[in-house]
């Protein structure tokens, strides 16, 4: 996992928005944790990563599919932890 911008600064920093990167990794960061929380009905997660890219580099850059690739992984994630959290609820 990055850290910050400091993969790949030239490309993953735009002044206009800061990292393209860093708000998706900090809603990744929690994610276990609040998907291992009972506390909740509804998780609404902001990913922004991918739209900024399309937005900054256009959707033919070269960072797209790593991001898609990123989120395939994440939503993974999410969906393994959403049937644990159903079977830990029955």
């Amino acid at each position: 996992m990055r850290t910050g911008c400091n993969w790949y600064d030239s490309i993953m920093f735009n002044p206009r928005i800061g990292c393209l990167f860093e708000v998706d990794d900090n809603v990744t960061r929690h994610l276990s944790t609040e998907l291992s929380n009972e506390d909740w009905r509804i998780m609404v997660l902001h990913y922004l990563g991918l739209d900024h890219i399309g937005h900054v580099e256009g959707p033919h850059s070269l960072l797209v599919r790593p991001k898609l690739q990123e989120m395939d992984h994440i939503v993974e994630r999410i969906h393994r932890g959403f049937i644990a959290w159903v079977r830990r609820n029955k």
